[in-house]
């Protein structure tokens, strides 16, 4: 295959990635700084990215 044929999904794959990355680092970041009562939350940096 060309690169110009697989180019697309490449980028799009990547974009996911990214994406999900962003995301999970940002709902760890909200849940880390909330104060929460009667729940508990453990929530560990390494294990956020499952891309």
């Amino acid at each position: 295959m060309t690169y110009e044929k697989v180019s697309p999904a490449i980028h799009n794959k990547l974009s996911q990635q990214a994406f999900h990355q962003s995301l999970c680092d940002y709902l760890f970041t909200l849940a880390s700084s909330a104060d929460i009562e009667g729940i508990e939350m453990t929530l560990e940096q390494e294990n956020v990215f499952r891309g």
